[in-house]
């Protein structure tokens, strides 16, 4: 016959599983720990533009992926030519990672801000970016933000079309 647990042993029970739930929760992969320092220096590149840097950081088969279509765009010198693109348009380009999401031996996701000037108007946008990563290399970047809120920001309005009656 099994016995009930008093009150005394409840609470170590609960003490039991809340220390192991965190211990595993709080604990951060030996692989993100390595990659860290690789994103770190992968956004330095955004916002310097020493695109030079990303041939030590990226796969050469990098995978880049960015509103407003989503169009995978491939490889480490295209992924080249979006940065110096972006940091033509917008020199004083900058992304502050404001908190990661999410990371795993594969991959980090995180929250960013960018702040940029294009003709004299400040742009500020929040967006995330999910990174991954393998042996050792940054393979990729899906970003998501508003491109509304981007354009808005430029100084464009959008003007539905009138509709066509018949």
């Amino acid at each position: 016959m099994i016995k009930p647990v008093n009150s005394l042993g409840k609470y170590f029970i609960i003490l039991i599983l809340s220390t192991l739930f965190l211990s595993i929760s709080c604990r951060r992969s030996a692989s993100y720990d390595k990659m860290k320092p690789l994103i770190e220096e992968y956004v330095k590149v955004w916002n310097t533009g020493n695109v030079e840097s990303l041939n030590e950081l990226t796969d050469p088969q990098f995978k880049l992926c960015m509103p407003p279509d989503y169009v995978v765009i491939s490889g480490r010198d295209s992924l080249k030519s979006v940065i110096r693109d972006t940091r033509k348009s917008f020199p004083d380009f900058f992304i502050v990672i404001q908190d990661e999401i999410l990371s795993s031996d594969k991959g980090l996701a995180v929250n960013w801000t960018i702040t940029a000037t294009h003709n004299g108007r400040k742009i500020i946008s929040n967006g995330f970016s999910v990174i991954t990563f393998s042996e050792g290399r940054i393979t990729g970047e899906w970003i998501a933000y508003s491109d509304l809120k981007w354009i808005r920001q430029m100084g464009f309005t959008i003007i539905p079309p009138k509709e066509q009656l018949e």
